[in-house]
């Protein structure tokens, strides 16, 4: 079963992380980009930052109108409101 990403068709992505008061969502287990359809995310945000960890292989990541190649140990931060 391929993933797709809940967005809307501005590219906002539906759905709350974590509570109004501390908008943080944290998961253990990994995001595998091969799990989703095309082997892509959308590109979409949100109101909450969010801060990637990659932690094997490596993808194109992009942020406004940056492309970045990222490696396993990188990690990228897209602040509030940045379509990523």
């Amino acid at each position: 079963m391929a993933y797709q990403l809940n967005v809307d068709s501005t590219g906002l992505e539906r759905g709350i992380k974590g509570s109004f008061a501390f908008p943080v969502a944290c998961s253990k287990s990994s995001t595998n980009i091969n799990d989703y359809d095309g082997h892509r995310f959308e590109c979409h945000f949100h109101p909450e930052p969010e801060l990637t960890l990659f932690l094997s292989g490596e993808m194109y990541y992009q942020v406004n109108d940056r492309v970045l190649l990222m490696h396993a140990g990188d990690a990228v931060f897209a602040n509030s409101a940045v379509m990523h």
